[in-house]
């Protein structure tokens, strides 16, 4: 009997069959530790025999949730963490659990794992955050303040299947959603374009455009005071021709407007015409 297969004998009572090199079967310890012998017989346990059924349930359970495989094995090397069953209290079992989902995604994105693993529940909740169409619809919407993981245990219903015609609609619609994202990025200068990196849609583009040039609330009332007072006192020079005292009328109002101001054609004309051209006009 070799080291290995020693330690093993001594941890569990006697050693589990490979199933491949380094990992067991959780099945076999799901038949030798899921239930105690002393719950179903009058026998007495010693302390030994307690840890040693606490170490194979704790394998069993390693392999069923948070180190799970398609194979349906366990690794061999967490045996060496429930050498001291007390321990175990003190490990990052979190960290380890994402550490094993985030190899077994690495390993599937790139191709080159034949087996895909880790935590089931963690899967599920990273494939409905990141494409939320295929999540069930709840039955009633659940407060903001509940955990994404907990918003799915609550009653929920399956998804629609889209129809033909809906799929062609949203492909149409994503498409004319890039082509207003190229246009809108042809326009801008590298400033406004750093603004907008992380913008998704065209929509969340012009919004942040929209409100690096306009401001905000505060900002836009203050503009528009300035822009009211500017109308207001606006005359023409002496040397100004027609045409350019329009153009500068025209220029303010437009701004006026762009920040929300309501202002009729009337009233502009009348600002030119009556009240603001030189006398020998």
């Amino acid at each position: 009997m070799d080291e290995r297969t020693a330690a093993q004998v001594h941890l569990l009572g006697e050693a589990p069959p490979l199933a491949r090199p380094g990992f067991f079967r959780y099945s076999w310890f799901e038949t030798q530790f899921r239930v105690q012998p002393a719950l179903g017989e009058e026998t007495q346990m010693t302390e030994e025999d307690v840890e040693r059924y606490a170490r194979g349930f704790l394998m069993f359970l390693f392999g069923t949730t948070i180190f799970v495989d398609r194979a349906n094995t366990v690794p061999l090397c967490l045996l060496s963490a429930l050498v001291d069953v007390r321990d175990i209290l003190h490990y990052d079992w979190g960290g380890a659990a994402l550490a094993t989902l985030y190899g077994y995604m690495s390993s599937a994105s790139r191709g080159s794992g034949q087996l895909l693993g880790g935590y089931w529940r963690a899967w599920e909740l990273w494939v409905y955050a990141y494409f939320p169409r295929l999540a069930p619809v709840p039955v009633a919407e659940p407060p903001p303040a509940v955990p994404f993981s907990s918003r799915l245990h609550q009653r929920r219903t399956r998804r629609p299947r889209e129809t033909f015609a809906q799929k062609t609609a949203l492909k149409d619609s994503r498409k004319r959603d890039k082509k207003v994202m190229y246009l809108l990025y042809q326009g801008i200068d590298e400033s406004s374009f750093e603004k907008n990196s992380a913008a998704a849609t065209s929509k969340e583009a012009w919004s942040v455009l929209r409100n690096s040039h306009r401001g905000i609330e505060k900002t836009i009332r203050v503009r528009l005071q300035v822009l009211r007072s500017e109308f207001e006192i606006l005359h023409m020079n002496e040397n100004e021709s027609i045409s350019e005292y329009f153009n500068k009328t025209l220029t303010i109002v437009n701004q006026m407007r762009r920040y929300g101001e309501k202002i009729e054609s009337l009233q502009v004309m009348e600002k030119i015409l009556l009240r603001s051209l030189n006398p020998k006009f």
